[in-house]
């Protein structure tokens, strides 16, 4: 028995053509536009910033379906890519956080619709968003009062916006200013746990204008404290040291020697300091030594008004070169010191300067007067050898 025959064949030439006509009323795609805004004119940096993308159908029957993903500056923004539309009708959004750095970035996003969608794919305008650095504010802590040759420190402490992405630290140096001028030793103080200190010792009386200033960095702004005063007071004179010296120096063209270098006078809790600076210094010359206090009032007849010191055992020998400079400075608690300065010629007696030290002070000449100081000239004797060389005598 045969099957099939015209009858089938027209059957299923009807079941094409319902297949044919199912196919052509499909709708079409249409296309989309998007906007892109953000939640603030101006971003800071570090802090959460909301980006939305709009999606929005040509077709006012037609609903977008699919993600968005956001860039700055071109590239993809983390935690910001493939993110799902929200449910809609002719438009859509999608919305993502980002934390952008100055001086700010071109934003962009793409429309990526799902497989079975009616709606076309877009790309928004780029918006450029300017981004300001985080503020922070600094706050100096300075003793308004201290005493000229002790030890003070200034703190600032940096308080920074919160909540910030990430919770990021100030990563620049806080200089201290005195007057304006950098702080020696203190123009780039380290930031640690939002704090940096400077320690400074003063050895001169005076009032001194000390600020704080945070350099700035990627993330924070830069900052200035107010002025803090500080008030140096000097150190109550308690007297002068009386102390001398006596010196023989043997000196030619090339280079000069010392034969002798003594002190007397000096008063037991004193402190004697050698240096030496230049060619033909020997390694000792550059010490200090403790004079020994004087002796217990249990044992009067051996004590003494003043103790000797001979510094020719580090010195004698060594052939000191033409600009080198050796120093001795006498000094003791509460009293104005004595400071001499040997600067070797060539072919004559050593330059000799003889000046006071204020209490504390390493300074020589500076905060003391001849008045309540010692003498600041020396008596000398020169005995030529040669055309340019002989043996120079002094005390002072």
């Amino acid at each position: 028995m045969l099957v099939g025959g015209p009858a089938a064949g027209r059957a299923s030439a009807a079941v094409r053509a319902d297949a044919a006509s199912a196919a052509t009323v499909q709708p079409a795609a249409t296309g989309s536009s998007m906007a892109l805004v953000t939640s603030t004119a101006t971003a800071i940096a570090d802090e959460p910033l909301t980006i939305i993308a709009t999606v929005t159908a040509d077709a006012t029957d037609a609903a977008p379906s699919g993600s968005v993903t956001f860039t700055a500056d071109g590239a993809n923004i983390a935690g910001c890519v493939a993110v799902p539309l929200s449910n809609g009708g002719q438009s859509a959004a999608a919305a993502c956080q980002a934390a952008l750095a100055p001086p700010g970035s071109r934003l962009a996003a793409t429309f990526t619709p799902s497989p079975d969608a009616a709606v076309l794919g877009s790309t928004s305008p780029t918006v450029t968003q300017p981004v300001a650095h985080a503020p922070l504010t600094i706050a100096l802590h300075a003793a308004r009062r201290v005493l000229a040759g002790t030890l003070t420190t200034y703190t600032a402490r940096l308080s920074v916006p919160s909540p910030l992405s990430g919770e990021p630290t100030p990563t620049a140096a806080v200089a201290f200013l005195d007057h304006g001028t950098p702080i020696a030793g203190c123009a780039h103080r380290p930031v640690s746990r939002l704090t940096a200190t400077c320690a400074v010792t003063y050895h001169l009386a005076g009032r001194h204008a000390v600020t704080a200033v945070y350099a700035g960095d990627a993330t924070f702004a830069a900052a200035r404290s107010a002025s803090s005063s500080v008030t140096v007071a000097p150190i109550p004179v308690t007297g002068r040291i009386a102390a001398t010296m006596a010196w023989t120096f043997y000196f030619t063209p090339t280079y000069t020697e010392v034969r002798s270098m003594a002190l007397t006078g000096l008063a037991g809790g004193s402190t004697v300091q050698l240096t030496c600076h230049g060619t033909g210094c020997p390694p000792a010359a550059r010490r200090q030594v403790p004079v020994a206090p004087p002796c217990p009032v249990t044992a009067p007849a051996t004590c003494r008004a003043g103790t000797a010191l001979t510094l020719t055992p580090d010195l004698a020998g060594d052939k000191l070169a033409t600009g080198s400079q050796l120093t001795v400075s006498i000094s003791h608690p509460g009293y104005v010191g004595k400071y001499y300065s040997f600067i070797v010629q060539a072919g004559i007696q050593p330059k000799v300067r003889i000046a006071c030290l204020a209490p504390s002070s390493p300074l020589p000449g500076a905060g003391c007067t001849l008045s309540n100081a010692p003498a600041s000239t020396a008596s000398a004797h020169v005995r030529r050898a040669g055309p340019a060389s002989g043996i120079a005598r002094g005390t002072g």
